[in-house]
């Protein structure tokens, strides 16, 4: 699945320079920050059965019992993520595992992603003009 260059334009927005994308608190590890605490969330619905709130899961005796928090390395950095519980205590979520600490290849996947849905449009060096234009940014690594 391609991503819409809409969401991307409007995730790049606000950003002026690498640090604000790729920076401490840049784009990069928000969007890895809320990707994985959604993918985390959809696993526990679907361990569940139901999504949060839905009166589905009312006495069915296991339901949502907060997060944990949770530090991962990867390309990206180190960030903390909030991982969901389950009232049982079977919830084994996948998307980050118990006793993980690495998340390889995220960064790798997501910029390959990015690329193949441009790659068809704009060169390289088109593309590098058109974000140093559209973005205000100095210098983009490419």
């Amino acid at each position: 699945m391609a991503m819409k260059v809409e969401i991307i334009d409007e995730l790049l927005k606000e950003c002026k320079t690498q640090e604000d994308v790729f920076g401490e608190n840049g784009l990069v590890k928000q969007f890895v920050k809320a990707l994985a605490e959604r993918a985390l969330q959809a696993e526990l619905s679907t361990h569940l059965g139901y999504e949060k709130h839905e009166v589905k899961g009312n006495n069915t005796g296991n339901s949502r019992n907060g997060t944990s928090s949770k530090v991962v390395k990867g390309e990206f950095g180190q960030t903390a993520i909030s991982i969901p519980r389950d009232r049982s205590g079977t919830f084994e979520p996948q998307f980050i595992q118990k006793g993980q600490t690495r998340f390889e290849g995220f960064d790798t996947k997501i910029l390959s992603m990015y690329a193949a849905d441009y790659q068809h449009a704009i060169s390289k060096h088109n593309y590098k003009s058109s974000m140093v234009l559209k973005y205000h940014l100095r210098s983009f690594p490419m």
